[in-house]
């Protein structure tokens, strides 16, 4: 009888961990392991095996090293290998990787997706942590594997990493916005959206010099965007059950037009023109790491496409800072203001000063390069694509910061959509 009791970590079910070791089993006896684990393909090439049973692999679950879980469904996972030799000298541990863990059609969609991308040059490629190696041999479980591209240090003996998963969501969810973040902050914030928006231009340009337009309707362009809230789709009780069916709304002590309407008219047929181009497709601020320089990078390629609406990558970014990640500790007033803040002619003085360094962001660097890059008619390549991907946010309502805010921001944008339709007619 043991004297002491066992540590057991049991971090995932049985058939998923048996899944996982076997991928990345498969992964270092794959043309990748250069890339994967550099120590043991430069030792291999000497003419030098490690036996397997001298390889660890390493596996931390994303939300122990403070990440927040995806909504894929897909299991999230750090993993590296480690070397333990029975004798003479371990070699160094390889980078850290980001596993998932699921479905087979959905691993192989984003799999699909990132090699659909245009070629791109090393400096642009380095932005991105596009996937590297799908895994389908087991028949329950796919294993989807991707560089990590956060900050990582090797521990001193070399055989183990210390791994922090720095991101944009966590830079703009900081409790003490209420009592006022330094201006050091938002320099921050401001960098990484900054540099998250320069590197999705190369791929937005599809390989072409000039940037190629075309007419396309708002319901083929948005219908993914929109999850299934429209006509008979599965979730359009949601939007239903927030504004009713009645023409107006009465919210937040005013009266407003019915989003459900506006939306159901949009998706009716009406068309639009605007740039198209290879997209990110998720661009939100759980998916921009920051890495060991404070550079940002660009993760998780589930919804990436070869050709879409580009401006697609600029309206997460909009309203995570204006709505999802927006302290709920806000005035309803201030909350309204920077809902209705929705054109660029608006300065950014005019609006309480609890909500003004997000809308410089909002105004500086998302509007200012999609203006420059992506808009040509702001109302209906910028405005009405912000309400249609607003209004499928709305399944999501459960997990915003400020859902007050979320909801008010399809309101102002209804608003002002009806305003500018109202004045072209007249």
């Amino acid at each position: 009888m043991t004297t002491k009791a066992a540590f057991v970590p049991e971090m995932m079910e049985v058939a998923k961990q048996r899944a996982l070791m076997a991928a990345l089993e498969r992964l270092i006896d794959s043309v990748d392991v250069k890339s994967v684990w550099p120590a043991v393909f430069d030792h291999r090439s000497g003419g030098n095996l490690i036996p397997p049973n001298e390889v660890q692999i390493v596996v931390l679950p994303l939300d122990r090293i403070g990440a927040p879980a995806g909504a894929s469904g897909a299991g999230v996972y750090i993993a590296y290998y480690s070397h333990a030799p029975t004798s003479g000298s371990a070699l160094l541990a390889s980078p850290p990787l980001v596993v998932k863990i699921g479905k087979a059609d959905k691993l192989q969609d984003e799999m699909n997706g990132a090699r659909a991308w245009p070629t791109l040059s090393p400096q642009d490629a380095e932005r991105f942590a596009r996937p590297i190696f799908l895994d389908l041999e087991d028949t329950d479980w796919a294993v989807l594997v991707a560089p990590f591209h956060s900050k990582f240090d090797v521990a001193e003996d070399g055989t183990r990493n210390t791994i922090e998963v720095r991101d944009l969501w966590r830079l703009l969810e900081n409790r003490d916005e209420p009592l006022g973040l330094g201006t050091e902050h938002w320099k921050k914030i401001k960098k990484c959206v900054e540099e998250a928006l320069d590197a999705v231009q190369s791929p937005h340009r599809a390989t072409f010099a000039k940037r190629k337009r075309e007419v396309q309707s708002y319901s083929s362009a948005y219908d993914w965007y929109l999850r299934a809230t429209t006509g008979t789709g599965r979730l359009c009780h949601i939007p239903k059950l927030i504004f009713g069916s009645e023409p107006t709304v009465e919210a937040f002590g005013k009266k407003w037009d019915n989003p459900v309407l506006l939306v159901e008219e949009l998706i009716s047929g009406r068309e639009f023109s605007g740039y198209v181009g290879a997209i990110h497709g998720d661009l939100h601020p759980k998916n921009i790491v920051l890495n060991h320089e404070n550079v940002a990078r660009i993760i998780d390629f589930g919804w990436a496409k070869r050709e879409a609406h580009i401006v697609q990558d600029y309206l997460l970014l909009d309203l995570n800072i204006r709505g999802t990640t927006l302290p709920s500790q806000m005035a309803e007033a201030d909350v309204l203001a920077l809902a209705s803040f929705l054109d660029p002619i608006q300065g950014v003085a005019t609006l309480p000063k609890s909500v003004r360094r997000r809308a410089k962001i909002i105004k500086d660097v998302i509007w200012e390069r999609a203006n420059a890059r992506a808009v040509e008619d702001w109302k209906t390549e910028y405005l009405i694509p912000l309400l249609l991907v607003g209004y499928g946010l709305l399944v999501h309502l459960d997990s915003a910061r400020n859902q007050p805010a979320l909801v008010a921001t399809v309101l102002a944008a209804t608003r002002a959509v009806r305003e500018h339709d109202k004045a072209v007619a007249a």
